[in-house]
């Protein structure tokens, strides 16, 4: 098949939970409600190489949302969890089985005070952190 491209069934599947996902939140827009705090947008089963990687929050600084990516290597149980920077946890944004693969979760700021925050990912193969910051 040299020179022929197949089309990855992994990557349709992400692509369309990916748009069902934008359309749930469109919806709650629309109807003037807001997607919960930790809005789960859905993955991409490409595997990385080493440990779970937390990507950096795109934006950041944030108003009024931002999302964080994590990859992780291998399927398992994952803690994502955001705290204030005197230690206290603000929010538990994932906290379930995933994939391996590319993750994504949505962080509305509406319940946030300004400030700096930490995201921590913790998973069976290391905790990682970034340091996220909501701006008014």
């Amino acid at each position: 098949m040299a020179g022929e491209w197949v089309q990855d069934p992994c990557r349709e599947r992400a692509d369309l939970e990916n748009k069902a996902i934008a359309c749930q939140l469109a919806v709650a827009r629309q109807n003037g409600r807001r997607p919960p705090l930790g809005t789960d947008l859905g993955s991409d089963p490409q595997q990385p190489a080493g440990g779970p990687v937390l990507h950096a929050a795109a934006p950041n600084p944030f108003a009024e949302a931002t999302s964080l990516a994590f990859t992780l290597p291998r399927a398992g149980h994952v803690t994502l969890r955001l705290f204030d920077v005197a230690g206290r946890e603000v929010a538990t944004l994932v906290d379930r089985d995933r994939t391996s693969g590319l993750h994504r979760v949505r962080i509305d700021a509406a319940p946030l005070a300004a400030g700096a925050y930490f995201a921590r990912l913790e998973t069976a193969d290391g905790v990682r952190s970034r340091r996220i910051v909501r701006l008014r």
